[in-house]
């Protein structure tokens, strides 16, 4: 692995706009240019940013992270959920499954919510017309929130668990909430019986 020397030697840094710049010429990379190029899949949600270095492929914003703090760390979220945006105050050093929770592409359920099941045949006993189940993921077991009649309830009791469990990682799902996430809003449709 890199040394924050050996980096700080290769390349330098803007932490305001997160690029990276070329400060000796590397092969066809040459001094004062821009380093690294575009990568990822935006279809699965997480286009990034990542350059080469003596052959070994790195991420830029853990590079970022490495060169400001001197600390190496395996997950480096990005809070705007912007993959190309490594600007430090972008940046937060986190563990797997809250990356996982920031991140811009998520199922959403036939109910059009984030967290929210429909259950068509529930219908019987304490759960009568109550056809929207609340439930949320933590620390890879599925929690029920109970039942609600409609999916924008079951979905307040979802960002309310989110908001407890997922901490400054659930400001996603808080967007979701006050209708500013197209999937979060999307118009409820039943499915034929």
């Amino acid at each position: 692995m890199i040394t924050q020397e050996r980096l700080k030697h290769l390349l330098s840094y803007d932490p305001e706009t997160g690029v990276f710049h070329n400060r000796v010429s590397r092969g066809p990379n040459l001094a004062g240019e821009i380093a690294g190029s575009p990568g990822g899949n935006k279809d699965r949600g997480y286009p990034h940013w990542s350059i080469v270095i003596n052959g070994k492929r790195y991420f830029a914003h853990r590079l970022a992270w490495f060169y400001v703090y001197g600390e190496w760390h395996k997950e480096i979220d990005h809070i705007d959920r912007n993959g190309r945006n490594n600007a430090i105050l972008n940046l937060r050093p986190c563990t797997r499954g809250q990356n996982n929770i920031n991140t811009q592409r998520s199922l959403v359920p036939i109910s059009g919510f984030r967290g929210v099941c429909f259950h068509p045949n529930v219908g019987n006993g304490k759960f009568r017309n109550k056809q929207f189940q609340a439930v949320i993921h933590v620390n890879k077991k599925r929690i029920s929130l109970g039942y609600f009649y409609t999916a924008e309830e079951a979905h307040i009791a979802y960002v309310e668990a989110a908001e407890k469990h997922y901490g400054e990682f659930a400001a996603r799902h808080r967007l979701a909430l006050e209708g500013s996430d197209e999937k979060a809003g999307r118009q409820v449709i039943a499915p034929n019986n």
